[in-house]
């Protein structure tokens, strides 16, 4: 399984029965074959690299967290938002 970024969007179509999506089914099966790992070191950075990620790409606070994780690991971005999927690859990131 490769890593990547998850976002809320995606995660909370695996909670509702009338809300399948087979791109976050997609994506809940790459994650059932690997471990799920926490950053503990964004936290940290709020207060100036997700806050300048939000301004730049004038997201929400929790969105800036998700793009700002993806392009300091370089890692692909799970999301169902198309806004923030702008975002990401107009940063120079993907999405996966």
């Amino acid at each position: 399984m490769s890593a990547f970024v998850l976002d809320n969007s995606v995660a909370m179509r695996w909670c509702f029965e009338n809300a399948n999506n087979p791109y976050a089914e997609a994506v809940l099966q790459r994650m059932a074959d690997g471990n799920i790992e926490i950053d503990t070191r964004g936290s940290g950075r709020v207060f100036v690299e997700v806050h300048a990620v939000a301004t730049r790409y004038r997201l929400t606070g929790y969105d800036a967290v998700y793009l700002e994780l993806a392009l300091r690991r370089n890692l692909p971005l799970a999301t169902l938002d198309a806004e923030l999927a702008r975002a990401c690859v107009a940063a120079g990131g993907s999405v996966l």
